[in-house]
């Protein structure tokens, strides 16, 4: 895990994204006013390029025509194909939410078959 940036001095971003600050200092307005400023250009630089990949608004759909030939463009949407395939398996065995007492279970057996609750962790995994 190599720190790959230093925000105000004290805070820091490694490789894999994540935000560190040390324990011993105290985090101020403008410590944590810095680490969204980080996470905001890495956000409109990292994650919504890739967002639009997964979109399938690849670059090559905006590339100016050529004067000659015809305008065959594809895109074989590998990055959809690769993180739903990814989030299949993530979430592919949804977890079994139950309670010892059989009554209170059954109860909330119903609750989530009403709202829907499968559904939904189905929909915040491809959003995590």
């Amino acid at each position: 895990m190599a720190i790959i940036l230093t925000v105000q001095g004290k805070g820091s971003i490694t490789d894999g994204d994540v935000f560190i600050f040390p324990t011993d200092e105290e985090l101020t307005g403008d410590d944590i006013n810095a680490f969204i400023t980080a996470n905001d250009d890495l956000a409109k630089n990292k994650y919504l390029p890739a967002k639009k990949m997964y979109l399938g608004k690849h670059q090559i759909i905006d590339d100016a025509k050529k004067d000659h030939g015809p305008d065959n463009r594809l895109v074989g949407n590998l990055a959809h194909y690769i993180v739903d395939t990814y989030n299949g398996f993530y979430i592919g065995i949804p977890p079994k939410i139950t309670l010892d007492n059989t009554q209170d279970n059954t109860v909330l057996q119903e609750w989530n078959d009403t709202n829907s609750v499968q559904d939904k962790l189905s929909e915040i995994s491809k959003q995590a």
